[in-house]
């Protein structure tokens, strides 16, 4: 379904809309997750007042001077009151962070993994959990362990679908390198009745059985990146040739001088380089999930073209 946000309050037939009573989803007191059980380093917290992810949360319905439904407007708990973090369309289903997390560690909990929670990431609107495989590893020479990790994510306001998939984590600098074409995933559009999502989400992770499979297959494009150096050359083609080149001019100086300073002269290097600045940024946000995932496939079907 394609999302439609309502901004203007305004109807087809220009009717003012009027805003109806909230309508709970999510009570805070019900919560599963509590933040207290994760040190600082697990938690990027992108909310004005450090909210909770697992806050509270409500829709309040919009509706045409004829009473014909247009939206929701969905609002958090605050100290302050109600914060509006996003508005949706009439057949959005409001999915709570605290439901997500649940699910996530209940079907880790049915697997043989053993698990660490790595990151939890909030903006107000948009929420993911980043969960390691504890015992799932593959070596990559010269560097050290790939393991592989969990990452879900969800919102409030329609800028994510509800997805989960497998990522790799490089354990040499706990960079994240996401790629929807190496790891298999499931997707749900916030369309359906409550239980439809927990069902999609349950049946698309059966993938988590062929983890070990899937980092191992993961490992090898990497190892690939590893053998292409890089000359002066090839690094202007790699550059111009890929999604860095998309990046800006100060994403890319910044990416270009760590690479010269810490990485080795090679594909690899260079997308060590992207990743770090993607994933251990001072002021990391919802989009750098996106970045990174980009230039993690960019790059690795870059190398793939030198394979004979």
């Amino acid at each position: 379904m394609e999302i439609t946000n309502f901004v203007n309050l305004q109807s087809d037939d220009h009717a003012d809309v009027q805003m109806g009573t909230s309508v709970v989803v999510h009570d805070s007191h019900l919560s599963h997750a509590n933040l207290m059980n994760y040190g600082e380093d697990v938690i990027i917290n992108r909310t004005k007042e450090q909210i909770s992810p697992f806050t509270g949360i409500s829709k309040r319905p919009s509706y045409t001077a004829h009473n014909n439904l247009t939206g929701y407007g969905v609002e958090i708990d605050t100290p302050n009151g109600p914060e509006l973090v996003g508005t949706v369309g009439p057949n959005y289903l409001l999915i709570p962070n605290d439901d997500v997390m649940r699910l996530g560690e209940e079907i880790l909990g049915s697997t043989s993994y053993a698990y660490d929670v790595r990151r939890i990431f909030f903006d107000g609107g948009r929420f993911a959990v980043i969960f390691d495989l504890k015992d799932v590893r593959s070596h990559l020479s010269g560097r050290g362990d790939i393991g592989a990790s969990l990452i879900i994510r969800n919102s409030y306001n329609g800028s994510w679908p509800l997805q989960a998939s497998l990522m790799a984590i490089d354990f040499f600098c706990a960079n994240g390198m996401i790629s929807g074409q190496h790891f298999a995933g499931v997707k749900f559009k916030h369309v359906g009745e409550d239980k439809d999502w927990e069902a999609t989400v349950r049946q698309g992770l059966g993938v988590l059985e062929n983890a070990s499979m899937r980092l191992d297959s993961f490992t090898d494009g990497l190892r690939n990146a590893s053998n292409l150096r890089l000359t002066e050359h090839g690094l202007r083609d790699i550059v111009r040739k890929t999604a860095l080149i998309k990046s800006g001019p100060t994403a890319v100086g910044k990416i270009l001088s760590s690479y010269m300073k810490s990485e080795p002269p090679t594909a690899f290097g260079l997308l060590s380089a992207c990743t770090a600045n993607y994933w251990h940024g001072s002021k990391f946000s919802a989009n750098d999930f996106k970045n990174n995932q980009v230039l993690t496939e960019s790059i690795l079907d870059y190398v793939n073209t030198f394979k004979s």
